[in-house]
This record gives structure tokens, C-alpha cells and sequence, in this order.
């Protein structure tokens, strides 16, 4: 399988949760430093009550920073949450490469108007998108409502059930993924390439399940062999001759919104 990314958002993520540590230890470092230079200039101008309050400002600051630098040593939950999902798209990438011939094409990182896809696969049984969910615990879905409860090892409940939602809390998975799906399919369509998606969520952990399903708008597996027989049993036949076509078009649509991001 080839891989192409369009664009990093995961690792983009980590880095930025990375700076936000650093600049967190930073500030801290330049809040000591003042400090002892107000301190330094009380004792020049030989205001001691003052000088004496800022020995402890010094001291209280210095032991802050000290508890920050333990802190900046580990990563943050966000930093932690974003390479969890780094990661696990990698897997599913990894996987999928194993699994499947250089007829096909995955690309990373696509996105649009309405949001990013994770993984766009293109070969010769259609066009599959892809979103990969690294997500701990049991899964109901009715619809596009989405919604997660968690056990530990003995069958306890640790977690109660509440709604899995994105970081804007207004999409569920399911619409995360078939929002910037029907946009894509729309703009193969005036291109005169028309390939209906096919909609697949992965969730990637290893305690993942899923529980009741009713009405679902996606398809949801929990294993990469799962999604490469999802790929063997589709019933989409896609001509060797229009996978180039089909493949430059993505390529553009993702460049063009790109661009207006940017401008």
C-alpha cells in the first residue's frame, strides 16, 4: 500500500501540547528572575523591609519552579491523549500497509470545510474514510448519538455512561467522520468521478467494545483485521484506469481548503 499525507494534525497537536509545557516552565523561569531583581534593588536602595518580603517572594518562586520542573518533565493528560492518538493512527496505517497491495492508496490527513478525516483509502473496492478513535471503554450508538461507559478488569463499572463527543463537543464520532465524507463525495461528483465512501470508525484501544447498536450511520470495527475484511467483502469495483483520477482530485480538494486556511 502507498501512503501519502496530506497533512500532520496529530503530531501537530502533540507539538503544540509540548510548547504549552515548555512555555509554562518558561514563564515560571522569568517570574524568579524578576523577582530577584526587585529583591536585588530593595537591598541597593536599602529598603530591608522590602528586601526581606521579596527573600521569601524569591524562595516561594524558586520552590514553585522546582515543582514545575518535575511537572515539565512528564508529559501533560493532553500530551498524553495526543500521542495516544498519533500512535494509534499510525497502527491503523501500519496495518492496513501489511495487509494490502500497492493498488492501493491511503491518505493521511485529509480535510476540508467540515472537518478533517483521518485516513482516506483508495483502491480497487472504492474509497474508504476513515476515523481512529483510541478510546477506552464500551460503546452504544443509536444513530449519529454516540455515547461510552467504562469497566476495569473485574466487571465494575469506573465510568458512567456520558456522550463521546470531539473536542468542539458538538459531533459524535459518526459525525465527525460523515460530515467531511459527504462534502468529499460531493466534490468527486461535479468532477465527474462519482465514489460514494465508505464510512468506517476504528476504535484502536484494546479494551474497546462495543455494546448496543442500533440504526448506526458508520461502520465500526475495533481491530485493523476487521477494517481489511470490511475492504475485502465490499462489493465497489473500481477500474484500475480511474484510481489516478480519483486519487489527483483528493489530492487537490485537500490543497484548495488547505490554502484557505491559510489566507
Amino acid at each position: 500500500m502507498l501512503v501519502e499525507r496530506l497533512s500532520d494534525h496529530p503530531g501537530d497537536l502533540v507539538a503544540a501540547e509540548e510548547r504549552e509545557r515548555r512555555r509554562v516552565e518558561t514563564e515560571q523561569e522569568a517570574r524568579i528572575a524578576a523577582a530577584r531583581q526587585e529583591r536585588d534593588r530593595a537591598r541597593s536602595a536599602g529598603r530591608w523591609l522590602r528586601w526581606l518580603r521579596l527573600v521569601f517572594t524569591v524562595g516561594r518562586e524558586k520552590r514553585a519552579g522546582a515543582r514545575q520542573q518535575v511537572l515539565t518533565v512528564m508529559p501533560t493528560a493532553g500530551e498524553e491523549k495526543a500521542r495516544a492518538g498519533r500512535d494509534a493512527e499510525a497502527r491503523v496505517a501500519e496495518g492496513l500497509g501489511r495487509g494490502l497491495s500497492d493498488d492501493w492508496t491511503l491518505f493521511r490527513g485529509y480535510s476540508n470545510a467540515r472537518g478533517e478525516i483521518d485516513g482516506v483509502l483508495l483502491g480497487p473496492h472504492g474509497l474508504f474514510t476513515i476515523e481512529v478513535k483510541y478510546h477506552n471503554g464500551t460503546v452504544y450508538i443509536t444513530g449519529d448519538d454516540w455515547t461510552s461507559e467504562k469497566y476495569d478488569k473485574y466487571g465494575n463499572r469506573v465510568r458512567e455512561r456520558g456522550p463521546m463527543r470531539d473536542a468542539s463537543g458538538r459531533r459524535s464520532p459518526s459525525q465527525q467522520l460523515t460530515e467531511p465524507s459527504a462534502m468529499l463525495a460531493e466534490r468527486l461528483r461535479r468532477r465527474d468521478q462519482p465514489v460514494t465512501p465508505q464510512r468506517v470508525v476504528v476504535l484502536t484501544h484494546p479494551k474497546a467494545r462495543i455494546g448496543d447498536i442500533k440504526g448506526p450511520t458508520v461502520q465500526v470495527v475495533t481491530s485493523v483485521r476487521e477494517l481489511l475484511d470490511l475492504v475485502d467483502r465490499s462489493q465497489v469495483r473500481l477500474d484500475a484506469a480511474r484510481l489516478p483520477a480519483v486519487a489527483d482530485l483528493i489530492r487537490r480538494d485537500h490543497q484548495y481548503w488547505a490554502a484557505r486556511k491559510r489566507a
